[in-house]
């Protein structure tokens, strides 16, 4: 008999994995997503409701056939996460080797939804993108009180999915010290009590002292952020001397905006 995916009502509910069990042998089926947000549809394959391996799927809405083998069918699915503050509904049914898998009807469905936002471009999966396009004086002399260059607004994860991060400036400019100069980048979470450093992501430098030194800046850093909301920036503190993060609206002659973007990386 057609197993039919079952009902969940909260976030928490598809934040696990629905692993059907019982003996059934399940070799096609369909899912049926409708809303206005991306998805991250997770496949389990095993057999007896014990998954072997399983296959991630960033799904915009529509209705996608699901297809196993006897060999390897298919044990079951779950939404690993949510993305954006918009409803998602989500329902489908699983059949076996010799059932007809007829797409109709809505067998079962859920509604959930999170914070957050997407911006689905080229077929990535963007959670959040924000730009810069005026210059930024890096004063700060200690990494608590960096000088903030660009944050993204509060983004919600699962604790499972990967994010990355990126960060662009077209130029920083470290000005020349008799001691040498450094200008060091930070990647901060203001989730919490407060703004909290939780590494650097590069620096640019000039030990000699004699050489005012500009280039381009481009840093990155994949990592699964834990349970809940977060709200990521990119700051600056230098060592001897003051530097400048330069950034413009772009244009004939004029530097584009630099930006800080977070995609889910799958």
């Amino acid at each position: 008999m057609p197993r039919i995916i079952p009902n969940t009502t909260s976030q928490a509910d598809y934040n696990a994995a629905t692993i059907f069990g019982g003996s059934g042998i399940y070799t096609t089926g369909f899912v049926n997503i409708t809303g206005s947000a991306l998805c991250l549809l997770r496949l389990y394959y095993g057999r007896q409701g014990q998954a072997q391996f399983t296959d991630d799927i960033v799904l915009a809405p529509g209705t996608y056939a699901l297809l196993g083998t006897e060999e390897q069918p298919l044990a079951g699915l779950a939404v690993k996460d949510f993305i954006g503050g918009n409803h998602v509904q989500f329902s489908g049914a699983l059949f076996g080797p010799k059932e007809v898998a007829v797409i109709a009807g809505s067998p079962a469905n859920a509604s959930v939804s999170s914070s957050g936002t997407v911006t689905p471009i080229a077929g990535v999966s963007q959670l959040g993108y924000v730009e810069f396009s005026a210059p930024v004086t890096i004063s700060a002399t200690t990494e608590l009180t960096a000088n903030t260059i660009v944050a993204l607004p509060p983004l919600s994860f699962d604790g499972l999915s990967t994010v990355l991060l990126e960060f662009q400036a077209p130029e920083c400019v470290i000005i020349q010290n008799a001691a040498g100069n450094r200008c060091f980048f930070v990647l901060f979470d203001d989730t919490g009590s407060g703004a909290q450093p939780i590494g650097q992501l590069g620096s640019i430098r000039d030990d000699s002292g004699n050489n005012q030194i500009g280039a381009p800046i481009r840093l990155s850093r994949e990592f699964p952020p834990a349970n809940g909301s977060h709200t990521f920036s990119v700051r600056a503190y230098r060592s001897n001397a003051n530097a400048t993060v330069n950034a413009g609206a772009g244009g004939a002659g004029t530097s584009f905006p630099g930006y800080l973007r977070a995609t889910l990386a799958v």
